[in-house]
């Protein structure tokens, strides 16, 4: 049996004749169970973790999207580093208010720290940082910048907008946002089952 992360992978590889395949969402997501989800805050915080994409820029909708949340009432704005052109793109952005930029360096345990001790909203394009603001009990809302986090999201209720929705962040650092996913646990179990 194969693992997929989306149905729309298993009904393309179901299109030409491959059907040993079995929908298990991302490995990132197996740890969020609703005892976890129940765990994330519901209301906003009082900083903000973003990312953007150094690989798919468009420069007009993240500049939008950087306004938008240095006009929000975040005290501290995180930017972590993740791709290696993403301190230079965000620092391309005249505009931003830099007094509240704090850059976490591209180094996985020093954005864990973040996570850890700062309370902090996740809000940006890099998917699997989103999930790790979740693995960490975050709100947190993906932008979508490509298909990948739009699939997952269809299938286990991922909180996903596009990048060019401003009402919707302006929505989420407003009202309370209840995590609910759906990960398929059956077809985790499954999957692992074959390996015994």
């Amino acid at each position: 049996l194969h693992s997929v992360r989306d149905s729309y992978t298993e009904q393309m590889l179901n299109s030409i004749g491959i059907s040993n395949v079995l929908n298990t969402s991302c490995p990132s997501t197996w740890s969020l169970t609703p005892e976890h989800c129940k765990q994330i805050p519901l209301k906003r915080s009082e900083n903000v973790v973003i990312t953007l994409t150094d690989y798919n820029k468009k420069r007009n909708l993240d500049e939008k999207f950087l306004e938008t949340i240095f006009s929000l009432d975040y005290k501290k704005v995180f930017y972590f580093i993740q791709g290696l052109g993403d301190l230079n793109y965000i620092n391309s952005f005249a505009k931003i208010d830099k007094s509240r930029l704090y850059i976490i360096p591209p180094k996985l345990h020093l954005y864990d720290e973040v996570l850890k001790n700062e309370d902090v909203d996740y809000i940006g394009t890099r998917l699997h940082a989103g999930i790790r603001a979740l693995q960490y009990k975050k709100r947190t809302l993906i932008l979508a910048i490509d298909n990948r986090a739009k699939e997952i999201a269809k299938d286990i209720n991922l909180n996903v907008i596009d990048r060019d929705d401003t009402k919707g962040i302006i929505s989420f650092f407003e009202n309370e946002y209840e995590t609910r996913l759906k990960i398929p646990f059956e077809n985790i179990e499954k999957w692992k089952k074959q390996f015994n």
